[in-house]
């Protein structure tokens, strides 16, 4: 019998020697005090979730629970509940650490805010708290090993677990104390569940006599705990010390140990939830011992545990209190040692010295003192409800308050610190010795709050310095807020676009003919199989009713095809719900109502929650079995009062039902989980197809454009030169070839030439993103949904992508606009990238976020005539700037954002490209050429560092593409419409009939020189050829339409109609005014040379043009070609009105006949005769109708 009495000793001393060697292996390589207090900050999330829980769960906290369950009862059951809290809100109060994420423990953070006194008195308050939470942890080892183990004395094995302690946490460092708390945390979780099970076996009662028999006991109903009194009083404000009381150096050691403070709020957010699941387990074991015996006193309590358990598990349950007790020592002596070798160390030597040689020797021997010091104290105070408040009194008034305001980011002076630290001492002293004897109230947390208002009020009424007051959150507290906002914007408009447009919703849940045939097996097989195994016989409508809802998914597409092709997809979506519905979720709930046999229905449920999971998006899957397993939980009382249905006991039965919960839920979370993971590699796949589609789709478009744009002629420039250089080449050849060795050039010539290239450099600079802008496909989109999806490409591109801060800036220059009109795709990617190279993806120096600051600028155009560029035209498009930059970088190294930014000639000229870096960066390159085709701006760091970068990008590329018309020369405007031989013949004929008008048309006082007019008519032939017009006509033809109107106004001068001739050929070929100036008198090459300058209607009214201020102003005069320049304009527009029918770009249509109808009518009255102005008036009206009707189809 003794070597039986042995075994609990054996499992003890098992598990000691077990916690011994993980310390041991743990302790290895520890060469810095960083490494002995906060590890290398790479620990994994569920290792500091088992630390965490460890350090919170003491051996003390057991017990002292257990205690106060059973002798104040609900009281205590509220509030160890809410005070579950204090991990909740340690997780959100380390969002806010990030500036102080590199800290070795919490005094180091109070003495960088408030100066080294401040520092001193937080290690001193914290050193004092955990001896005396390590007097308690030692005392409830001591308590615990005397009621498990009766072979031994109690305080030799409480001395050797105390040096085992002592040593591992001494000599391993936090590495040891994390790895040892996981072993201990896995030890008292699994033991607490098993010790809470004996309990409820040893009261004999089952569940339905449990409950009714506690809500006859006092202390267990609600209206004596909602009874104000002074234990009310103190119970609420030991709640709120409770809550306060982790914010402690041990625990907030475990913030500093995380990577960052993102990991830090999911660590203690965890922790959170798992601590809720430990406590109730406790609470049940103290429910239970009351049940059993109501009258115990409380020091009695563990014994008459012990008295009920099997003898083996004492030995289990003594390795649970010690691995609780130990897991929170060690943490305690591992902060200690912290803050005496390091905080109060450099407190005293000073920052400015070099560290001390031997600070890690004297962080070990300060941990053993700790240990030694913490026992003493145990033999002077056991009581572990009085230790638990000494130490709440020693950290809570004086740290803690001073601590939050530093973290939510106030900056007080020392002195303003210091305040507060002496009024929550004060404040302390004086509750302990006059306040709290007489009304059992703990002052703790009053005494914190005044600590509190000192600061604020010492603060505000003292005179401070200008770097002090409150300072915003940190970067990654704002880029989690910015995530967590942009999340609830896209839940909201994912619901309202949901609801608005339900129809396509359900159309989207519309099933496949596999998901309907395998459905409705399913639904008849384990219907038919329920009631045969159950027997049911006294329900035979429902089983119909969901046969026949299987049948109809069975058959619905193999025996009648026809009409779903029929039906619209909303209404086969909402069948298929509804039928769904009722078959799994409600037949499950249903089967629970009628009491079907307990494992039976256990196992259809899990099976009928399964499938729902399965067949429905996952938002809608846990939304049923949400719904499900509450009424479930609902209707599983009746198995209590059906004991017969499985021939247990009640309390078999209630532990049936809670172990098939537990279990259920455990599947049902794992195939949530694998459904995400699922879910998640679908939207990978998805993604990945559609970039390759995407990718396809534009190669297509290319080669459809390609293909549309080549022209015979433009084709055979390219196989005779070769390039586009040779191309332009060829152009001014032909312009040369004008001049013969005795022509002498003069002023306007070279000018021409000059022109003629600015002409060409434009033409080619538009060529080359006329594709990119032809390819483009514009959709709206708002700035938040733009984040979203950049997030989420992120996500798929790479593992681990950075964070996005998002900041937008209040410019003067305008207000940020909330969407955005882009090629959705293009410009994602290019952020992407964009986003990618800033976070120094390619250097290896990765940043865990990157700021994206958002500017209001805009873009400016200037669209200038390619033969006088004295009036530009300029248009302006609001844009705005992304500045992408790494997070480290200074906002001094940003590049600064301008109110405007111009471009010459389409394509940001010198301005917006930079000058070529010598190395090729195809990266770099890819992104430019997007935010080129976009119209945009692109600007990288003049020392070629991939740490920031500048894209301007237009709200509106729709608006720049449309309005973005350049005058381009003759070959772009080629239209690919054949002409026929018919339509040659015509324009032939035409060519003479106009040969012949102008013969008739002669006067006698001036007379038209007839060769002339056949010689400029073969120039028109020979140079324009077979090209067309934008209004489809073919060039000559419509320069011979705008002369026969010329001739018509101005007959009388000879020289106009030749200008009128000529002036098409100038303007649109290679004819220089050189050769005009030598061919033809002087009026006709001013009359060209005025006619040429006007690009603006408003300009023909300026004196300047009508007036050439130069030597041939007499001439002119004389013949009144002044009016030369009015003639031409007006009648070149009324003949492109007239044949408005022919244009494609209806745009251009309606802006001619509303220039006309402003400008030109009115010019025509004052200069020309109303009857001009009736024509034009006539043929604007008639072209907007045009307009319209097309405009209509």
């Amino acid at each position: 019998m003794a070597s039986f009495l042995d075994i609990p000793l054996f499992m003890v001393v098992s598990f000691l020697l077990l916690t011994l060697v993980v310390g041991i292996y743990f302790s290895r390589k520890i060469t810095s005090l960083q490494q002995y207090a906060v590890g290398n900050r790479q620990f994994a999330t569920a290792t500091l979730v088992a630390t965490v829980l460890a350090t919170a769960y003491g051996e003390g906290g057991l017990m002292r629970n257990v205690q106060q369950v059973h002798q104040l009862g609900l009281y205590w059951i509220i509030l160890d509940l809410l005070a579950g809290f204090d991990l909740y809100i340690i997780s959100k109060l380390a969002l806010y650490m990030g500036r102080f994420m590199g800290h070795l423990s919490m005094p180091e953070t109070m003495g960088s805010v408030y100066g080294k006194y401040a520092r001193i008195i937080t290690a001193l308050s914290g050193i004092c708290d955990a001896i005396a939470t390590i007097a308690m942890q030692i005392s409830a080892m001591s308590l615990a090993i005397s009621l498990c183990l009766d072979s031994v004395h109690p305080k030799a094995i409480t001395v050797v677990v105390t040096v085992i302690l002592i040593g591992y946490s001494s000599f391993g460092g936090i590495r040891a104390v994390a790895f040892t708390d996981v072993l201990q945390f896995i030890t008292f979780a699994i033991i607490i569940p098993i010790l809470a099970w004996f309990m409820l076996k040893s009261t004999g009662k089952s569940v339905t006599e449990i409950i009714p028999f506690l809500q006859s006991q006092e202390k267990f109903q609600l209206r004596t705990v909602l009874h104000f009194d002074m234990n009310l009083v103190a119970m609420c404000l030991l709640l709120l010390s409770f809550l306060m009381g982790y914010i402690e150096p041990p625990t907030l050691q475990r913030v500093y140990m995380s990577s960052s403070t993102m990991q830090a709020g999911k660590v203690f957010l965890y922790a959170t939830i798992f601590s809720f699941v430990i406590t109730l387990l406790i609470m049940l074991i103290g429910l239970f011992v009351f049940v059993a015996a109501p009258d115990l006193p409380v020091t009695a309590i563990w014994g008459y545990i012990m008295a009920h358990v099997p003898p083996v598990f004492k030995g289990m349950v003594c390795i649970s209190l010690l691995a609780m007790a130990m897991s929170t020592a060690d943490s305690k002596l591992n902060a200690c040692a912290v803050m005496i070798s390091h905080d109060m160390l450099q407190s005293i030597r000073g920052p400015e010295k070099a560290p001390y040689a031997h600070q890690l020797r004297l962080a070990m021997w300060t941990s053993i003192g700790i240990g030694v010091l913490a026992m003493v104290l145990t033999f002077y105070c056991n009581d572990l409800l009085n230790l638990l408040k000494l130490s709440l009194d020693f950290s809570l008034p004086i740290a803690t308050a001073p601590f939050i305001l530093a973290v939510l980011g106030f900056r007080g002076t020392a002195r303003t610190a210091l305040i507060g630290m002496g009024t929550g001492i004060v404040s302390i002293l004086a509750w302990n010795q006059w306040i709290e004897p007489k009304t059992a109230i703990n002052g703790s947390f009053i005494c914190m709050v005044a600590n509190g208002l000192a600061m604020m009020v010492a603060h505000y009424l003292f005179k401070q310095p200008e770097n002090t007051g409150w300072i915003g959150p940190d970067r990654t507290c704002i880029q989690m807020k910015q995530v967590h906002v942009r999340k609830q914007r896209a839940q909201k408009e994912a619901i309202k676009n949901g609801l608005i447009d339900i129809k396509a919703t359900l159309a989207k849940l519309q099933p496949s003919h596999v998901a309907l045939t395998y459905t409705g097996i399913y639904i008849v097989l384990t219907n038919l199989l329920v009631y045969c195994i159950a027997s049911i016989m006294d329900h035979g409508g429902w089983l119909m009713a969901q046969l026949l809802v299987g049948a109809c998914f069975l058959g619905y597409k193999t025996f009648l095809p026809a009409i779903p092709k029929s039906m619209p997809g909303w209404l086969l979506g909402l069948i298929w719900v509804i039928g769904l519905s009722f078959c799994l979720p409600i037949n499950a709930i249903w089967h629970w109502w009628q009491g079907t046999p307990l494992l039976l229905n256990v196992g259809l449920s899990l099976a009928h929650l399964a499938v729902t999971l399965l067949v429905f998006p996952l938002y809608l899957g846990v939304s049923f079995v949400m719904v499900t397993l509450c009424m479930t939980i609902y209707c599983s009382a009746i198995y209590c009062t059906k004991p017969f249905l499985l021939m247990l006991s009640p309390l078999g039965v209630a532990l049936l039902l809670l172990l098939c919960l537990g279990f259920g839920l455990l599947i049902l979370g794992i195939f949530i989980y694998l459904k995400g993971k699922i879910n998640a590699c679908f939207d990978q796949v998805g993604y990945l197809k559609d970039s390759a589609q995407m990718r396809a789709s534009q190669k297509h478009k290319e080669a459809l454009y390609d293909a549309a744009m080549a022209s015979p002629i433009g084709l055979g420039l390219s196989r005779r030169y070769g390039s586009i250089l040779g191309k332009a080449v060829h152009k001014m050849e032909e312009a040369i070839s004008f001049l013969d060795s005795n022509m002498p050039l003069c002023k306007q010539d070279f000018q021409s030439i000059i022109n003629k290239l600015y002409d060409w450099v434009a033409y080619f600079s538009k060529k080359e993103q006329a594709k990119a802008h032809a390819l483009l496909q514009p959709d709206k989109i708002s700035l938040d949904q733009l984040i979203n999806k950049l997030e989420s490409t992120l996500s798929q591109e790479v593992a681990d992508p950075p964070r996005l801060l998002v900041e937008q800036t209040v410019d003067p220059s305008g207000v940020l606009a909330s969407h955005m009109v882009c090629d959705v795709h293009q410009v994602v990617y290019s952020l992407v990238q964009a986003v990618l190279r800033v976070s120094g993806r390619l250097d290896g120096s990765i940043s865990p976020i990157v700021s994206i600051q958002l500017h209001a600028t805009a873009l400016q155009f200037k669209r200038a005539d390619a033969i006088d560029s004295s009036v530009p035209d300029w248009m302006l498009f609001q844009a705005i700037g992304w500045v992408v930059r790494n997070v480290s970088i200074s906002s001094e190294a940003l590049p600064k954002v301008k109110p405007l930014y111009s471009d010459q000639v389409g394509t940001m000229g010198s301005e917006g490209k930079q000058a070529v870096r010598p190395s090729i960066d195809l990266q770099q390159e890819t992104i430019a050429s997007i935010v080129y085709a976009h119209y945009g701006y692109v600007e990288y760091p003049a020392d070629g560092k991939p740490c920031t970068m500048l894209l301007v990008l237009p709200i509106d590329v729709t608006e720049i593409r449309d309005k973005m018309m350049a005058r381009l020369p003759i070959d772009c405007l080629t239209s690919a419409a054949p002409v026929t031989p018919k339509e040659q013949a015509d324009a032939m004929m035409a060519l003479m009939q106009f040969h012949d008008y102008v013969c008739r048309s002669s006067c006698k006082v001036d007379p038209i020189d007839v060769g002339m007019i056949s010689n400029l008519l073969l120039l028109l032939r020979q140079h324009f050829g077979l090209k067309r017009h934008a209004s489809g006509q073919l060039f000559y033809i419509r320069v011979i339409g705008i002369a026969e109107l010329v001739i018509e106004w101005a007959f009388h001068s000879p020289k106009v109609i030749y200008a009128a001739l000529l002036y098409e050929l100038v303007r649109h070929t290679c004819l220089p005014l050189s050769y005009v100036k030598e061919h033809y008198n002087l009026g006709v090459y001013a009359c060209v040379l005025n006619v040429v300058g006007v690009d603006k209607r408003q300009s023909l009214d300026h004196p300047s043009l009508l007036y050439v201020q130069n030597r041939l102003k007499e001439a002119i005069k004389e013949d009144h070609v002044q009016l030369s320049v009015l003639f031409i304009k007006l009648a070149e527009r009324l003949y492109d009105l007239r044949h408005a029918f022919g244009y494609t770009l209806l745009e251009e249509v309606k802006y001619m006949a509303y220039e006309t109808l402003i400008v030109d009518v009115v010019l025509a009255k004052q200069y020309l005769g109303s009857e001009i102005a009736e024509a034009l008036s006539q043929a604007a009206k008639q072209a907007l109708e045009i307009y319209h009707q097309k405009a209509a189809v």
